[in-house]
């Protein structure tokens, strides 16, 4: 199984509180994709770490940095063996 997140911005205290779920799929064998940006300079960089620290190489933590090129999705894509389970909408991972 795959958890791919495409998310426009991360901030430190809703990693906090995803961070220990997180583990648990990664532990469980889950490979975890991050991919985020700098969407009007909100991703802070100590959530960033708080991601990495944390997965360390369980996770593959991206950022999409293209100048004058917005990035503000927010995709959770589930990835199953035989099928997929995608999720679109509002949730950036801050309050």
């Amino acid at each position: 199984m795959k958890l791919n997140l495409a998310i426009g911005f991360l901030m430190e205290s809703e990693v906090k509180l995803l961070i220990d779920d997180l583990k648990l799929v990664a532990q469980s064998g889950v490979r975890i994709r991050i991919l985020t940006g700098k969407y009007i300079n909100i991703t802070q960089p100590q959530a960033l770490y708080l991601v990495k620290d944390a997965l360390g190489d369980k996770v593959d933590l991206r950022f999409y940095n293209i100048r004058n090129k917005s990035f503000h999705p927010k995709a959770y894509i589930f990835e199953y063996e035989e099928d997929a389970d995608a999720y679109i909408g509002y949730s950036d991972m801050s309050r």
